[in-house]
């Protein structure tokens, strides 16, 4: 095996999903040195690999609550004609609940994450992973391999942006997962070609979605009660949100049975929705997401823990990181059906949930900051899981410049450099 000369960097950030791309941005921007070790070969995670191009809680009753990159990302999908606003649309798991939305392109998606990672001046190691972290009074000292070879990297402040804290497990800080058998349906998404996209998206709106969906279900196609459709900006495509499977994702053999599960339902569930959706009469597969979309994840046991209370109340937090508006949204393995519970206005998470007391150098981001079952199931959309990012990023970087750490550090630069960037965070 190959191996190279050390490499020093300000921030190491593990996973170059949305809340890992988001997170070198503002620190590369912030004149850090930075480096992204994504496993996968395109940034974006769940976004693109997994083809989840429905950005949800993008607006707040049709109110664009987002700032920063985070908005910059959107607002050039849209004005290149890849991704479109769609405002009050109905879930297909509950027809009461409405959810603002930006559908986009995932695969230019990809392209414009690595666009704006690279200007700024963001270094990317694809089909890398982290297999050692050692933390140190000063630094972390990393060993991250490929196939063919082997880096040591040094850093001041590592990232962890795995989406299941794995990081922070593998370096024994505490770390909380749901029991087995309570863990959130993970869903395999499909893309369809040659649709009649006009008569989708009114079948969409007329809420006639609901009964194919019970149709299915009952009949057994239908694994669970979802079928959500999100038409793809300037194509004859959209995605699908509907073949699901219960596993535990951190067994890989059951991963792997999730993931020959899932395949092997595609092609009926193609033909019932050819004779029960309207629109889609004469859909072919385009593409299968190349990745299962994994609702849950193993979380940090930070310094605070982010409660559902803390998201219905619109708690206000000195330190707020980011925030969000998705409602809780479970995914039950037993019941196969979605639990919803909505909030009445915008909520804050703060930067406490993405450290703990046994690390001065660690920052978890994402979706696997500390939080509760219930408030985990409202802040795991992308929305909120990019301005999470940002907001690590921002952290990062004033740590760096501060000479600080995050056992004493000053919350109002922070703050600064959030404000000089357009974030919102109120």
């Amino acid at each position: 095996m190959n191996k190279f000369e050390k490499q020093i960097y300000d921030v190491l950030v593990i996973g170059g999903g949305m809340a890992g791309t988001f997170a070198a941005i503002a620190a590369g921007e912030a004149g850090k040195k930075v480096l992204i070790v994504e496993k996968n070969q395109c940034l974006g995670g769940t976004s693109t690999s997994s083809m989840v191009s429905e950005l949800m809680g993008v607006a707040f009753h049709g109110r664009k609550i987002y700032g920063g990159a985070v908005q910059r990302y959107f607002d050039t999908l849209e004005s290149n004609g890849h991704a479109m606003y769609n405002y009050n649309v109905p879930m297909s798991s509950n027809p009461n609940v409405h959810i603002d939305r930006l559908r986009c392109n995932p695969e230019y998606a990809k392209i414009y994450l690595e666009k704006m990672a690279l200007e700024a001046n963001a270094d990317i190691l694809y089909d890398a992973v982290l297999v050692q972290a050692e933390e140190s009074d000063d630094c972390i000292e990393c060993v991250v391999k490929t196939a063919y070879t082997e880096l040591t990297v040094q850093c001041s402040f590592l990232i962890d942006a795995t989406g299941n804290a794995s990081v922070a497990c593998k370096m024994g800080l505490p770390t909380f997962k749901n029991d087995s058998k309570a863990l959130q349906t993970s869903t395999l998404i499909i893309r369809l070609g040659n649709i009649e996209i006009e008569k989708l998206q009114e079948t969409i709106k007329d809420k006639s979605i609901q009964k194919a969906v019970r149709k299915g279900f009952d009949s057994g196609i239908l694994k669970g009660r979802i079928l959500g459709f999100a038409p793809i900006p300037n194509t004859n495509d959209t995605t699908v949100n509907v073949v699901n499977t219960n596993i535990d994702h951190e067994d890989p053999y059951e991963l792997t049975k999730g993931l020959i599960d899932t395949h092997q339902q595609v092609p009926s569930i193609i033909d019932f929705i050819r004779e029960n959706v309207k629109g889609c009469e004469h859909a072919v597969l385009v593409s299968i997401g190349s990745t299962l979309g994994i609702r849950d994840a193993r979380r940090l046991v930070g310094t605070y823990e982010l409660t559902f209370d803390d998201l219905k109340n619109s708690a206000k937090f000195e330190d707020c990181a980011a925030l969000g508006c998705y409602p809780l949204d479970i995914h039950d393995p037993v019941t196969n059906t979605v639990i919803w519970e909505e909030v009445k206005d915008l909520y804050q998470i703060p930067f406490r949930t993405m450290y703990c007391k046994e690390s001065k150098r660690v920052i978890v981001t994402g979706r696997a900051v500390s939080a509760s079952r219930d408030a985990f199931a409202a802040i795991r959309v992308m929305p909120s899981v990019m301005n999470l990012g940002e907001a690590s990023g921002c952290l990062a970087a004033v740590l760096v410049e501060d000479h600080a750490d995050l056992s004493d550090f000053n919350i109002e630069h922070v703050k600064e450099l959030m404000k000089q960037r357009k974030m919102n965070v109120e």
